[in-house]
This record gives structure tokens, sequence and C-alpha cells, in this order.
């Protein structure tokens, strides 16, 4: 309330009204009290209630509570009152000597009255309407969602030797803040609320699947035969079968302890966890990781630092510590923690530990897959990898169209497209990175890459909102261990390689190339354009260099022909080439050439035939396609067998012999 001014002081003259009512000077002034509180009462019914702002030490005291602004707008409305009802009081009082009779001074005094009440409740109306719509409205938008990308990674499978535009915008939301409290105020941990998967059709829910940890119908790994017995103990590096360790491909050594020397650098031995778990956050009272820096010009040098304490109380009695000063935690931290309820989110134990499959497919998301017709022998591994959305299947979708004038709608329905003939249609593990988390086929296992802050903040957020989710996270014994083997942030596919030669024996490679070039589309599934410039994050060299090494030790093989480059720059040979065919020097052509005297026809590298003479098809990277007037030719032609090929394109001898594009493929 504004304090009113006014005496409360001597009474003034009385007068009689028509009705025989008293009207004086006090009579006035709680008539103009109670219009006072009346438009107080008027003004704090008003929603939303006006703004109170504190004065400051610089503002008058005479301002009253809400300031010199406010003091004046709240003081202008009962002035002017007060000076119409004393207006009003002096007219009655001045003019009642001056009328001759007692009706016209009543008369008066009643116009005056309504005149004065009419223009109060005019000013309080117009008043309360312009403090309504001077309050600011104010909203809150949350930009993006869990589907924004915040991490990086994937772009090595995804065929391509620039960052992706997936990749560019990730690294402008990693630097958006997601927080720990955020995860407070999820769904139940009943899983009412379920995922909606996207792709494959007839792909169940995550929050439909029962128990999350009930994975055997996805992982099956190799079982011990017992016939080792206790002589032998085999795990968590291999398995026994008639009496001896099988290990997995970076692991050797009678009971698969060892593990295998590699070039430049490298480590093999890995002895941690691969998922993140209870167990592992418990031991070590929270997560903490330093990522690796991102490539680039403008990017080099960054890093984020990952680290939630686990802490034993929940967040409302943890906040209220902080507040008090009982916890000696800085802002930041106290609001990335993680509580008892986040660590139920969380798997208890690593499921992959001492799981070994036989043969495991890692299957990239280049547009070289497209190329080769290789859908059943992927699926016929006993675990397959894939990366964040690549899709195996599309189903067919309606969308309305509408016609050029607008009059007419009409619904379209596409047709369902497949790519199991050339990737397969099995999928063991998914590895995504945070823009991708939401998307999955079946009843895969999702993986995701934590290498931001926000990647593990979004992690953690999403196994809230659905705990029977299979979405889990790298552990930090993982992520370390991968870090270690590259200077810069990795990519998916440099995971994929580390993580299989990890848990398998045998490891092949599908759909990668490393660089842009040949025709070859960036990803199978779609029609993006790699990103041009110096902005990548990967350093998509150094990975490809670390690979051929890991390829040249025995622990990776890479299934389509020519990717490795050809076997004088990188000592790897081409053993999936077909006859009457070479791989080509640089990683920008993946494809096989024709040797002479052989030829393909278009956008096909699995079969080549063997020309009418030898100097019609010269062979090399201008010259390996089949001629025009050779096409009839071949039309009804079996393709080149091994003994077709003569022996001097076998085993090179002479370089007289020899066209000048061959010296580079044979070192000679």
């Amino acid at each position: 309330m504004v304090p009113h001014s006014g005496g409360t002081g001597s009474k003034g003259p009385e007068y009689r009204g028509g009705h025989g009512s008293p009207f004086n000077g006090h009579s006035a002034i709680a008539r103009l009290n109670q219009l006072r509180q009346d438009a107080d009462l008027a003004l704090d019914n008003v929603s939303p209630p006006p703004l109170r702002v504190p004065p400051s030490k610089n503002q008058s005291k005479k301002s009253g509570r809400g300031g010199l602004l406010s003091g004046r707008r709240r003081l202008f409305l009962p002035l002017f009152a007060f000076a119409m009802a004393l207006f009003g009081c002096l007219s009655i009082i001045t003019s009642h000597g001056g009328h001759s009779s007692f009706l016209e001074q009543e008369q008066g005094k009643a116009k005056t009255i309504s005149a004065w009440r009419d223009q109060a409740q005019q000013a309080i109306t117009s008043y309360a309407e312009n403090v309504k719509h001077r309050i600011p409205s104010v909203e809150i938008e949350f930009e993006g969602s869990e589907e924004d990308v915040v991490e990086t990674g994937g772009q090595l499978q995804q065929g391509g030797g620039r960052a992706s535009k997936e990749a560019e915008a990730s690294t402008v939301d990693d630097e958006d803040e997601v927080r720990l409290d955020d995860i407070e105020t999820g769904e139940s941990e009943n899983g009412e609320e379920e995922e909606e998967g996207i792709g494959q059709e007839g792909g169940g829910s995550p929050g439909s699947e029962g128990t999350s940890l009930d994975l055997s119908d996805v992982i099956k790994g190799v079982k011990d035969d017992g016939s080792c017995g206790v002589r032998l103990n085999c795990r968590p590096h291999g398995y026994c079968r008639e009496g001896r360790c099988y290990c997995v491909a970076a692991f050797e050594g009678e009971e698969c302890k060892d593990p295998k020397e590699l070039p430049a650098g490298l480590t093999a031995k890995f002895e941690g966890n691969f998922v993140l778990n209870q167990r592992h956050v418990k031991q070590n009272k929270g997560i903490q990781i330093k990522t690796n820096p991102k490539a680039g010009h403008f990017r080099r040098g960054q890093t984020h630092t990952l680290f939630a304490p686990l802490i034993e109380e929940d967040r409302e009695k943890y906040n209220r510590n902080f507040r008090h000063g009982r916890a000696k935690k800085i802002e930041n931290q106290r609001k990335s923690v993680i509580t008892p309820l986040l660590l139920k989110s969380m798997p208890e134990l690593d499921f992959l530990n001492s799981t070994v499959f036989e043969r495991c497919a890692i299957v990239g998301s280049s547009g070289l897959s497209k190329l080769y017709q290789g859908g059943e022998e992927i699926d016929a591994h006993n675990a397959v990898i894939r990366f964040n959305s690549a899709p195996t299947y599309i189903k067919p979708r309606k969308r309305r169209v509408r016609s050029r004038g607008g009059n007419t709608v009409r619904v379209v329905t596409t047709d369902p497209i497949s790519y199991v003939e050339h990737v397969g249609r099995k999928t063991t593990f998914r590895f995504i990175n945070t823009q991708h988390i939401r998307f999955f086929e079946g009843k895969e296992i999702r993986l995701q890459q934590m290498q931001s802050k926000n990647g593990l903040f979004r992690y953690l957020i999403y196994r809230k909102r659905y705990p029977h989710s299979r979405l889990y996270a790298f552990d930090t014994d993982f992520t370390s261990y991968v870090s270690s083997n590259i200077p810069v942030l990795p990519t998916g596919g440099y995971f994929a390689v580390l993580f299989a030669i990890q848990l398998c024996r045998e490891v092949n490679m599908y759909g990668f190339h490393w660089q842009a070039g040949h025709a070859i589309a960036h990803h199978y599934f779609n029609n993006e354009v790699p990103v041009e410039g110096k902005e990548k994050i990967h350093d998509y060299d150094a990975e490809h260099a670390n690979l051929m090494h890991i390829a040249r030790s025995g622990l990776l093989n890479i299934s389509q022909p020519c990717v490795p480059g050809c076997e004088a720059k990188t000592q790897i040979p081409c053993t999936t080439c077909p006859p009457g065919s070479t791989c080509g020097c640089g990683t920008n052509h993946p494809t096989p050439l024709s040797i002479p005297g052989f030829c393909h026809l278009k956008h096909n590298y699995t079969c080549y035939f063997k020309c009418p003479r030898a100097s019609q098809c010269p062979g090399g990277p201008s010259s390996s396609r089949c001629p025009n007037g050779l096409l009839n030719y071949f039309m009804n032609k079996p393709c080149a067998r091994p003994e077709d090929v003569p022996q001097k394109w076998q085993h090179p001898g002479s370089l007289k012999s020899h066209p000048k594009w061959m010296h580079a493929v044979y070192d000679m």
C-alpha cells in the first residue's frame, strides 16, 4: 500500500444531505481511503502481478518500496483521487454561501462527487490496463533436442576424407550447456514412456523389451566346450575349444594373455571396461576423462574434461548443503554430480566382459558398399557393427502433397528402400554420436561415444528417460585406450576397429574409403555432400596410417579390394581382387584397375573380361572400362579366371614389358 497524504486533524464544516446523512471532510477522506484500497486490490488482482523493483541506493526514500519510477506510478492515482475529492469538497464549501437554496447546494455536491467518482474509476481502470500491458511476458524456449549433434565422430566410416555437415554442426553445439539437473526431471523409471524407434520395419521399442540387460538375443559369443578344464584359462581374451585356447585378434599365447606387438607406437593391450557401469563409477567415485583435441586450423587444442563426481545423497539435500557452505565445491561441479538415482540408470556390470566372437564385420556407411553385393557375407558373421543412422531398410512413408494452385491435397506413399543386398540385415552393435542417439533398428545394442561434456550429460538424460533402452556409453577405460592410439579426436570407425580386435578372432571391414573420389557417394543411403575446407575435426590421414599398420600386422582384413591402396605402398596384398585386375595407388581410388588385356563393364568391379587382343584393352586408371565396340562381344562371355591371366602380370619381370602406370603398382 502506498501511504496516503492528507490530514486526520481538525474537523471541517458539517453539512446534511437530502437524506439526512452527514457529509464532512472526514467522510470524504474515508471514502477516498476506501477507493484507494479498492484501487490497490484491483491492481493486486491483475494477472500477472506487476513487477516490484527494490529501490537502489541512489533513489530517494520518498519513492516508496517500489523504487522512484514505481513510487511515482503508485502515488499518481491516490494523489489524483485525493486532489479531485479535495477540489469537490472545496467547491461545495465555497458554493454554499453563493447559492440561495439548500436544494441547489445538494445538487452541486452530488454532481461533484459523481464526477469525481467517474473520473477516479476511469483512472483506476486505465492504470490497471497500463500496468498489465507493460509487464513483460517471459517465454522459455528449449532450442534443439536429444537428436541434435553434440559430439562428433563416425566420419571415417561414412566414407569421406572431410568432415560432413553433421559433424561440422556438432562442433558448435558442443558449446551449449546441458546440466545434470535436467536428468532429475526426466520420466519415471517404470518405463511408461516408450522410445520411438526409427528405421527397420518391425523394429522394437527398447522401452518394451523388458530387462535391459537380457541381451542374449543379440550378443551370441563363443562358449567354452569345457575341454581345457583347470589347466588353461582362456578368458577374457579367448575361448577354449578342443583342449586349446583360441585368442582374439589383439592377443596371443597359450592362454591368450600376451598382447600382440604393433608398429608405430600402437598398443594392442586393453584390460579395462568396455561399457560404462555402476561398479566402475563407484570405484572411481565418479566419471572423469580428458578427451583428445579436435583437428583443423581453428579447433586444434580444444579438449573436453569430463568430470561428474558421485555423491551419496539426493540432489535436493546436496544443493541445500552447498548453499549452507557444507560442501566445498565450485558451482559447475555442483551441477555435474551423479546421484544414487542417476547411478541406477546405468548397467550394474560391463556385460561385454569376457565376451568373445568368432567373426566380426564392421560395416561402414560409404557409397562404396553399393558397388558390391556383400549382404549375405556380412550376415554370416557372429557380430555386425554399424554406425549412426545408416539403415538396412527404409519403410514406406506417407506424405501430403499440395497442388500448385493449392486447391487439392493428395497423399503420396514413398516406396520402401532396401539395402540388404549390399550391407546385410543383421546388426549387433551400432556406434553412435549424440546426434543419432534416438536411431535404432530392431533390438540392436547402441554404444555412444562420450567425447564431450554434453555427450555425457545427454546420455544420462536419455538413460533416465528410457531406463529399458538398449543405449549404453563407452566406459572411460575404453575411451582412454582409443585416445592413446590417435593424437586427435577419433572417429566412430576408429572406435569400431579397436573395439573389434579386442573381442573378435577375425575382423573384416566393409564399406570404407578415406578420401572422396572415383564418383563414390559419401553415404550409400543419402546424397549428403562432404563439407569443403579445413574445418574438419578428425585427422583421417593419421587414422588411415594407423589402420594400415593394424592390417599389415594381421589383426584386420579389409574385405573390399583396393581400399588399402596398392601393395607396393601399403605392403597389404589384395586377396580379393578379381582375376584380370590389380589395385592402384592412392586412397581416392578404392576400386580395382584392369591389367593390360582385360577390362570391366561400367560400375562393375567384380567381373573382368579378357579382350580378344591385348592392344584393345591397355588397362590402367584411364582405360579400365571395356571399349564400346566390344560390349556386344562380352555380352555372353564368362568372367576371367585365374588361369587366363598371363604369367608376367602375375609375377612382374622386366620393366620393359610393363606400362608406366604399373611401375608404381609393383614398385619396380
